[in-house]
């Protein structure tokens, strides 16, 4: 069981995971941008932005609640990004 102030940590990693994430969504001008296949460079930042915000959410879970839901979560997150980012490339 994660202590207090590995607790501590894992907020800290996450609020500024979170804060690194809004911040490079809107330097890359992500809001309302087109992603198209002809745009590969946007759609590289658009998932590294995002990747940000999923490996900063599971290292911080994994400071508060320990590896098990870590993995889950995380593993879930990174799974379900890929599926979206495939999904709104072939809509597209």
């Amino acid at each position: 069981m994660p202590n207090k102030e590995d607790k501590k940590k894992g907020l800290i990693i996450m609020l500024l995971s979170a804060a690194v994430f809004i911040f490079l969504f809107s330097y890359f001008n992500l809001s309302g941008a087109k992603i198209s296949n002809e745009n590969i460079p946007l759609l590289l930042k658009a998932l590294f932005t995002v990747a940000v915000l999923i490996f900063g959410l599971w290292f911080g879970l994994y400071f508060t609640s320990g590896k098990k839901i870590a993995a889950q979560i995380g593993g879930g997150l990174t799974i379900f990004m890929l599926i979206t980012f495939v999904i709104g490339f072939l809509i597209h």
